[in-house]
């Protein structure tokens, strides 16, 4: 079978001038996340303010001075997109003469032996190059973001982003690929059976001009999308209960999903900020078109998400960027062992267990807050609630199968499989691979409570049962590479008390001028991106340095 590659290599310099697209944020209740780490970029549909914030903020450059002392020491810990948008503004405010070298001394410290944080990519022994997480890059509503990302890239692919989902349990279908629906499910309405489409129909027509009251995300889902959607697509994926082994033993059953936790413990603000609409007369003028039209409709319109072509991965970004700064800055494979808030020291431990001391006037950290919370000991009892993440990825050789040739992610809903996501991340460029002739290559995610146990080897079965099971491989599929990687946390939680808390929290660490920011930092999904992420390390830059007030991130 012939290797049909589904980017495309007539590639766009870095002007800029891709094609608007919808990224996973766009998407209904997912993640992508995944995506982790300061991760998937996207033009989301956060409030339109903060494009204005923006704006005043750029004014401030040229009306506002240093409002800190000469000599000002400023430590940031992790060193990933939130933290090189505090680079990119302090460097960019030297530059134009604001402040001088002389005024600010940095230090960034990062666990890890390379810059990108959650944004990373790792290249496996077996040559296979695993994004952690879901990281395509749409047109960012942050200028400055856009500016600096694609001075970092000589060429990218444009990829026609295709997302599926699942919907076996509706269409119960021989044919693996029709039980598949365009992702968001909410705009697949026309593909629906006609009993089940026609429901879905009548649910909205009785929703419209009602006012929206709710108080957690399942009331939000019902009161926005209906019962019927609730229960085919959302409930279902938020949470999913699977059967995975537990430590030696085997038989638990553990919630196997994005978030992990019931639909009516998350908030229901996230949703306004991250989840699309529906247009109930486009969905109603498509319900009469048969699939096959429904399909060519969608290939007209398929909007495209941009992908760097000569790089093995989108960490590879950060790593350029990283070096426009000076290498003393960085200090890397040190751990963060402890703030003294008396003396003002961050302390470290390296690789031989060597303990370092850095003096601070400010901490920008990217920590997630419960671990924060633990080593300044300014707060205690955090109560804010995460899942964390199991990355698989197979390489397989070819021959791959068609439909998959053209689709970039797919999202699974039943507890049938114990991942939520697949993505197909050797359609996005020819380096993510040994050799692009011979190999393909999946990503799987799976969400797990905090807390809980694995067996390594038996995810590994489960996620490959689950390929074939959903016609995604074959059995006759060689398999020649099996990475897995947990990352401890993959995605912060929107539970109901979650903003209350959070600003307990921030309070606390900027009463000692301890500055929490990023994806776990900030422990706001709806603003978890890697522009968002830049963003708030730009913004931060300006309320530490110029007292301008920040505009993305708020509590």
């Amino acid at each position: 079978m012939q290797n049909i590659r589904f980017h495309n290599n007539n590639v766009s310099d870095n002007d800029g001038d891709d094609d608007n697209i919808d990224s996973n944020s766009n998407d209904v209740y997912s993640a992508n996340d995944n995506d982790n780490g300061e991760a998937d970029n996207n033009n989301n549909d956060d409030d339109d303010d903060d494009d204005d914030g923006v704006m005043v903020t750029m004014m401030f450059w040229s009306m506002s001075s240093l409002k800190v002392d000469k000599g000002f020491r400023l430590v940031i810990i992790g060193a990933g997109p939130t933290a090189f948008g505090m680079l990119h503004r302090i460097y960019s405010l030297i530059t134009e003469g604001i402040i001088s070298k002389e005024d600010i001394q940095i230090i960034v410290l990062e666990k890890e032996d390379e810059v990108g944080g959650l944004a990373r990519s790792v290249t496996d022994e077996k040559g296979f190059t695993w994004d952690l997480g879901v990281h395509v890059l749409g047109v960012s509503k942050y200028p400055e973001f856009e500016k600096v990302i694609n001075s970092a890239v000589n060429k990218w692919n444009k990829v026609r982003r295709s997302a599926k989902a699942d919907l076996a349990h509706l269409f119960k279908s021989d044919n693996s690929y029709s039980n598949y629906v365009p992702y968001p499910v909410q705009h697949s309405i026309p593909y629906f059976p006609p009993t089940i489409r026609q429901k879905c129909i009548n649910e909205l027509k009785d929703l419209q001009g009602l006012p929206v009251n709710c108080s957690n995300f399942a009331e939000y889902s019902a009161n926005i999308f209906g019962n019927t959607l609730l229960d085919i697509f959302i409930r279902p994926y938020n949470p999913s209960a699977a059967n995975v082994v537990i430590g030696k033993e085997s038989g638990f059953t553990v919630f196997v999903s994005v978030w992990t936790v019931e639909l009516e413990e998350m908030n229901a603000f996230w949703a306004w900020n991250r989840i699309p609409n529906i247009d109930l007369s486009s969905i109603e003028l498509h319900c009469g078109r048969s699939r096959q039209e429904l399909e060519n409709d969608l290939r007209s319109s398929m909007a495209c998400f941009k992908y760097p072509r000569d790089y093995k991965g989108v960490g590879k970004i950060w790593k350029k960027i990283a070096e426009r700064y000076p290498e003393s800055i960085f200090h890397f494979q040190e751990r963060v062992r402890r703030i003294d808030i008396e003396a003002k020291k961050v302390i470290t431990e390296d690789l031989n267990r060597e303990t370092h001391s850095y003096d601070y006037n400010a901490v920008l950290s990217t920590l997630p807050i419960p671990e924060l919370s633990k080593i300044s000991a300014v707060i205690s009892d955090v109560n804010l609630k995460h899942s964390k993440v199991i990355l698989v990825g197979l390489g397989l050789k070819y021959p791959q199968c068609e439909w998959t040739q053209f689709v970039t992610w797919a999202y699974f809903p039943l507890p049938d499989t114990i991942f939520y996501r697949c993505t197909f991340l050797s359609n996005f460029n020819d380096n993510l691979t040994p050799d692009c002739n011979q190999f393909w290559s999946v990503l799987c995610e799976i969400g797990l409570e905090a807390d809980a146990n694995f067996v390594e080897e038996e995810v590994i079965v489960k996620v490959i049962e689950g390929l074939k099971l959903k016609g995604i491989i074959a059995d006759n599929n060689e398999i020649v590479d099996k990475w897995l990687c947990i990352l401890p946390y993959g995605y912060p939680i929107p539970t109901v008390n979650r903003d209350e808390e959070l600003q307990r929290c921030h309070e606390a660490f900027q009463a000692h001028n301890i500055y929490s920011r990023g994806r776990f930092g900030g422990w706001k999904y709806e603003i978890s991106n890697q522009d968002h992420c830049f963003m708030m390390g730009m913004q931060c830059a300006d309320l530490i340095l110029l007292e301008v007030k920040e505009t993305l991130y708020t509590f």
